[in-house]
């Protein structure tokens, strides 16, 4: 083997710097993919947080139109009632009278059904959107969680322990029996 310089009586071969900088450049390769993935976690924990905002809007929005739709359709509903009465007076009715108030409860009845139609779906849609707004915030929380789990100085120094073990192999084989600062290599 090509020797490059001693250390004591430890030769170090061109191979011994070779597979230390090979190990190093494997350490830092890991510790920059760590960062990566850290911070790829990170960024998809922040769109999950923000589609959980946009989700939880939507189901302000929903509740609101379904809110002013409802009460607009009651609003609709007493002008149509008040046509009746205008309509059962022009034919002669009493609006007090049985007939005529079988009428106006059955619009009155029909009305708030439907009016409470809307208010049901407008409360199921928004549940949807607030359950895709929880289902966001889990998944941010998750994101959050594996980015905490990246440690890119650990992958690094794991990588260079793992990388080294051979060149340190290599080594300690070529050194054997030699005495190195009062040691000897076994």
């Amino acid at each position: 083997m090509c020797e490059l310089f001693t250390i004591g009586t430890a030769a170090i071969t061109v191979m011994d710097v070779v597979g230390v900088v090979g190990s190093a450049m494997s350490a830092m390769q890991q510790m920059q993919q760590a960062q990566a993935q850290k911070d790829q976690a990170n960024y998809q924990a922040a769109v999950a947080r923000n589609n959980a905002i946009i989700a939880q809007q939507q189901a302000d929005d929903v509740q609101l139109l379904a809110r002013m739709e409802e009460s607009e359709y009651r609003t609709q509903v007493k002008g149509f009632k008040g046509k009746q009465r205008s309509i059962l007076a022009a034919s002669g009715f009493d609006a007090n009278e049985d007939d005529a108030l079988d009428i106006l409860s059955d619009t009155a009845e029909i009305g708030e059904v439907d009016a409470l139609k809307i208010r049901n779906k407008g409360k199921r849609d928004a549940y949807r959107f607030q359950m895709a707004a929880q289902s966001n915030q889990a998944q941010a929380g998750l994101f959050s969680m594996q980015a905490e789990q990246q440690q890119p100085a650990t992958a690094g120094g794991f990588a260079f322990g793992t990388s080294m073990a051979p060149v340190a192999d290599k080594w300690m084989t070529r050194n054997r029996g030699r005495t190195i600062g009062g040691f000897k290599i076994a």
